[in-house]
C-alpha cells in the first residue's frame, strides 16, 4: 500500500521522524483477517470444521468466544466462502467487537447494583 504524500506531510507536522516511520511501517504491515461468528445462524464448531476443510489457519480469541483470527488468507478469500455469503460470519476487527462487550459488562453491572439496592432498601 502506498501512503499518499499529503498524509505523510500531515504526520510529519504532528510527530517526530522516528514516530512517522513507525506509523508508516504499521500502515504497510499485513494484518490478520478477523471475524465474528453469527450465532443466530451457526455455531463455532461448524465454522471450525469448515476452516479446517478449507485449510485456513486460525486462532481463537480468549476474550470473545465468537471471534476468530485468520492467519493465511485475505478478506477476498473469505468473501468467496459460503459461510460468509450465507451470513454465518461477519468480517469485523477485534477493536470493533470491544464496545459491545464493554456495554454488556457495564449494563449488567449497573443492573446488579440496582437490584441489590432495591433488595437492601426493602429490608
Amino acid at each position: 500500500m502506498e501512503i499518499p504524500d499529503f498524509f505523510i506531510k500531515k504526520l510529519k507536522e504532528q510527530y517526530n521522524e522516528n514516530e512517522v516511520e513507525k506509523i508508516k511501517e504499521g500502515l504497510q504491515k499485513r494484518r490478520n483477517v478477523t471475524f465474528r461468528i453469527n450465532t443466530l445462524k451457526t455455531n463455532k464448531e461448524e465454522i471450525q470444521i469448515i476452516l479446517k476443510q478449507e485449510k485456513i489457519e486460525y486462532d481463537e480469541v480468549s476474550w470473545n468466544k465468537d471471534a476468530i483470527v485468520l492467519k493465511n488468507v485475505t478478506e477476498q478469500d473469505i468473501k468467496k466462502l459460503e459461510i460468509y455469503n450465507e451470513g454465518k460470519i461477519y468480517l469485523q476487527s477485534l477493536s470493533s467487537m470491544l464496545p459491545v462487550i464493554i456495554f454488556y459488562s457495564l449494563f449488567f453491572s449497573v443492573a446488579v447494583i440496582k437490584a441489590l439496592f432495591f433488595v437492601y432498601a426493602a429490608i
